[in-house]
């Protein structure tokens, strides 16, 4: 596609976590860079429209991104730009290469409901739309639905880190064995599907986090005051023989009082009435790392922290199993790691592991349910 001189809408995906108003995580900005450069070099004149999400602010703002970019890529010339109406003005007057970042695009009525009359406004600004933002392509939202969707086949594509995501995950769907799947998290009933499916593709099952908790609880076990999704019910799963021949059961995990806030490991039957469970232990991580070293498994993929990995307390778990893939990745060549998930991949990169056998998805949720679909997202078929 010709790019020199065309209005592109480039669907990024900067949706990093902040501290104190400043970026804490910056891989998916990184991430973004390749198409950005793409860009600028071809000449293009780029509309960006993103997303970022916070807890405790009703209307986040991208200025902390944009600041961000200003600063560490001064080579790009960048405007911040705080409503769809300044869009129009500002892109006449920007040169060949150079960028638009709207604000907040979710700050907009009709992003969530993939408005149609939002998606014209931008469709009568430009030639052409990009997508480059695979942690969102599984929403059914205004920038991956209906806006590409307005483009004819010839004036739309994937960003070179979407194609990237698309690419190495497809590879997942591939009959390549042994095959191990680790899933972690809170909801239990989003993953359930995933889980239903890959009890009859996967060799090998690990579920940690609060996930776990549901199913210590239907093994008649007491989990006290533990994080449960109480929306589902395991009794089928865990009667199936494909759950008794596959999934890992740890057999120890750490606990928290929440009257004296003291700290244990114990047996998993043995969690008190007050107790918490937030993290795993290391034996009990090794021991399944070991499963996979001694039957050769050559696919693993790894989505969600093993524990409450916002608090530093419990992070070990996590970390002691992103170590053990690690090693278990750079020194065996058949075998592959996909991973996915915020802290999942904040606990990769507290190795600064380069390895072209371990990809790191800019996607949880989008990761999950593109296994699950079989690729079919979205956000892939309206630019597919």
């Amino acid at each position: 596609m010709e790019i020199k001189n065309k209005k592109v809408l480039l669907r990024a995906d900067f949706n990093v976590p902040l501290k104190d108003n400043e970026i804490s995580d910056n891989y998916r900005i990184v991430s973004t860079i390749p198409t950005l450069e793409f860009l600028r070099n071809g000449g293009a004149k780029t509309i960006i429209i993103s997303h970022i999400e916070t807890k405790d602010i009703e209307k986040p703002t991208l200025k902390p991104v944009f600041d961000y970019i200003k600063k560490n890529y001064t080579d790009f010339n960048i405007e911040f730009i705080n409503n769809v109406e300044m869009l129009e003005p500002a892109l006449i007057n920007l040169n060949e290469g150079g960028f638009l970042l709207l604000e907040n695009i979710r700050n907009f009525d009709g992003e969530k409901n993939n408005d149609t009359v939002l998606a014209g406004n931008f469709k009568t600004l430009t030639d052409a739309y990009i997508n480059d933002a695979f942690a969102v392509s599984h929403r059914n939202h205004m920038s991956v639905c209906a806006l590409p969707m307005m483009y004819d086949k010839d004036h739309k594509m994937f960003g070179l880190q979407m194609q990237k995501e698309i690419d190495n995950l497809s590879k997942i769907l591939s009959a390549e064995k042994p095959f191990a799947v680790i899933l972690s998290g809170a909801k239990f009933s989003t993953k359930l599907p995933l889980i239903d499916k890959y009890l009859g593709i996967a060799d090998k099952i690990f579920i940690g986090g609060a996930l776990f908790n549901n199913i210590l609880k239907s093994l008649g076990h007491n989990v006290g005051k533990s994080l449960i999704d109480t929306e589902v019910d395991l009794s089928t799963l865990i009667k199936s023989e494909n759950f008794t021949n596959k999934v890992f059961i740890p057999h120890e995990v750490v606990v928290k009082d929440l009257i004296t806030n003291s700290v244990r490991t114990c047996k998993i039957n043995e969690v008190a009435e007050n107790e918490c469970i937030l993290d795993m232990v290391d034996s009990d991580i090794l021991d399944f790392v070991e499963i996979l070293k001694k039957d050769n498994y050559k696919k693993i993929v790894w989505n969600g922290p093993l524990g409450n990995y916002e608090d530093d307390a419990f992070k070990v778990g996590t970390l002691t199993l992103a170590k053990g893939l690690v090693d278990y990745i750079v020194n065996n060549e058949n075998s592959r790691l996909f991973i996915g998930g915020g802290d999942t991949v904040a606990a990769i990169n507290t190795l600064d592991v380069k390895n072209e056998r371990i990809f790191v998805s800019t996607g949880g949720g989008a990761m999950l349910e593109f296994l699950e679909k079989d690729g079919k997202l979205p956000g892939v078929i309206s630019v597919q």
